[in-house]
C-alpha cells in the first residue's frame, strides 16, 4: 500500500498538520484486538510536520498471539524503538492493568476492573538513530536504553536503565531505575552516577 499524504489532521487524529507518506504491507489474517496474528511491513516513510519533513525509516510489526499460548509480539519503530511482549493477558486489558496496581497505592478511579488470572512480561529497547536529530538537535548519540516490566496478578515490577543520554548541555550517566510492588505499597528506587549542566 502507497501511502501518498495521509493527512492525520483531517482524520481528526491530532490537532496540527501531520501528513506521512511511505510503503505499509500488511498480512493480517486474524482481526482480534485481544490475541492479534498478523505482520506489518513499511518503509520510506516521511511524516510532513508543521515547518519539517521527518523521516521515520522503516516499521516491522511482528504478531503471533492466541488465547491458548499467550501473546507474542514484536515490534521494530524506526530502527529506534524494539520490544518484545509476551505473557498471558488480551491486549486490549494490559493498561487496565498496570492501572490497577497503580489504584491500589494511589487512588485513580472508585473502579477499575482486574484482567482476571494474567502475566505478562515487556523488554523494550531504545537505540539511537542518527534521525533522531531531526527532531531536536540537542539530542546526542546514546548507549541503548533498556526498560523491562512484569505483570501478574500480585505484583508489577519495572526497572529501567539508561547508561549514558546527552541532551544539549545535561548529561545524564548512568541512571537506573526500579519500581518493585509488595501487598504494603510501590516501593521505588532511583540512582543516578552523574548528572552535569555545562550551562
Amino acid at each position: 500500500i502507497a501511502l501518498d499524504q495521509l493527512d492525520l489532521q483531517a482524520l481528526q487524529f491530532v490537532d496540527d498538520t501531520m501528513k506521512i507518506n511511505g510503503y505499509l504491507a500488511l498480512d493480517i489474517p486474524i482481526l482480534d484486538p485481544d490475541y492479534p496474528v498478523g505482520n506489518i511491513y513499511g518503509s520510506e516513510f516521511e511524516v510532513t510536520l508543521p515547518g519539517n519533513k521527518l523521516p521515520l525509516d522503516s516499521l516491522v510489526i511482528v504478531a503471533n498471539s492466541s488465547k491458548e499460548n499467550g501473546q507474542y509480539i514484536s515490534a521494530d519503530i524506526a530502527k529506534i524503538l524494539n520490544l518484545n511482549l509476551t505473557g498471558n493477558i488480551p491486549l486490549t486489558q494490559v493498561g487496565n492493568a498496570a492501572m490497577e496496581h497503580i489504584n491500589r497505592h494511589y487512588f485513580i478511579a472508585d473502579s477499575l476492573t482486574s484482567a482476571g488470572q494474567y502475566d505478562m512480561n515487556l523488554d523494550m529497547h531504545v537505540r539511537y538513530n542518527p534521525i533522531l536529530t531531526r527532531y531536536d538537535w540537542n539530542i546526542k548519540p546514546f548507549d541503548t536504553i533498556k526498560i523491562n516490566a512484569a505483570l501478574d496478578p500480585v505484583k508489577m515490577d519495572v526497572y529501567g536503565f539508561i547508561p549514558k543520554f546527552i541532551y544539549g548541555s545535561n548529561r545524564i550517566d548512568s541512571t537506573a531505575l526500579t519500581i518493585n510492588e509488595s501487598p504494603e505499597q510501590l516501593d521505588y528506587q532511583l540512582k543516578l552516577k552523574s548528572y552535569q549542566n555545562g550551562s
